[in-house]
């Protein structure tokens, strides 16, 4: 094959690893390929084995992968990798005339010592604005049912009281409407530790639901 006369009319990536293929370039992989291997290795390391070996080693060795993993920066805060990482998804969705649409989750995790509700809802407002920067459109918020996270959600402008539920909010400067889901699995949870602590909690016709059923 006379890769030169071909180049021209090749995609990056897939000019890069016909390169790799006829040992032409040696130079360091593109984001596009990183993308594509990081999460294929970690998902099936065996699978992607068969696809490195399918394209003559053309992709990054595992020892590769696992030098990149090593070398993340992981401190706190929105990390560029992962940013850079949304940003291909969104080019790659853009070259088959889509959008990129996500769901936006969080959980417990450790920040530091007293972060209350209002700094919660503007650690949410920030990944809402890189991700809106990046072009990704965000859906849904999903978070456990706890206290804090419902505080949090009233500084996000959202209500969940049932005498004027809102269960979602627009992110600030935008018309953009993001909508709450509680975590289902988390949701009963508290149902089972409430059922187990009260003993007896009853329904909306005031019929008795009672634990030592599930005892039994």
């Amino acid at each position: 094959m006379d890769y030169d006369n071909k180049k021209e009319c090749i995609p990056d990536t897939e000019s890069q690893l016909l390169k790799r293929q006829l040992h032409l370039g040696t130079g360091a992989y593109s984001l596009e390929l990183r993308s594509f291997a990081l999460p294929r290795n970690f998902y099936s390391p065996a699978a992607y084995n068969y696809v490195r070996q399918t394209f003559k080693d053309a992709l990054p060795h595992p020892s590769t992968l696992r030098k990149w993993y090593s070398s993340v920066d992981a401190k706190p805060g929105f990390t560029s990798e992962s940013l850079k990482a949304v940003e291909i998804k969104v080019k790659e969705m853009k070259s088959k005339g889509k959008k990129l649409i996500c769901a936006l989750m969080m959980d417990k995790m450790h920040i530091k010592e007293n972060v209350v509700f209002k700094e919660k809802a503007n650690l949410v407002n920030a990944c809402l604005d890189h991700l809106c920067d990046s072009e990704v459109i965000v859906k849904t918020l999903t978070f456990n049912g706890t206290v804090s996270n419902f505080s949090m959600a009233k500084c996000l402008r959202a209500d969940f009281t049932l005498t004027n539920l809102k269960p979602f909010f627009k992110r600030p400067g935008s018309e953009t409407i993001v909508h709450i889901i509680l975590d289902p699995a988390h949701m009963l949870k508290l149902c089972r530790y409430t059922l187990g602590d009260w003993k007896t909690i009853f329904d909306e016709n005031l019929i008795p639901i009672k634990w030592k059923y599930f005892e039994q």
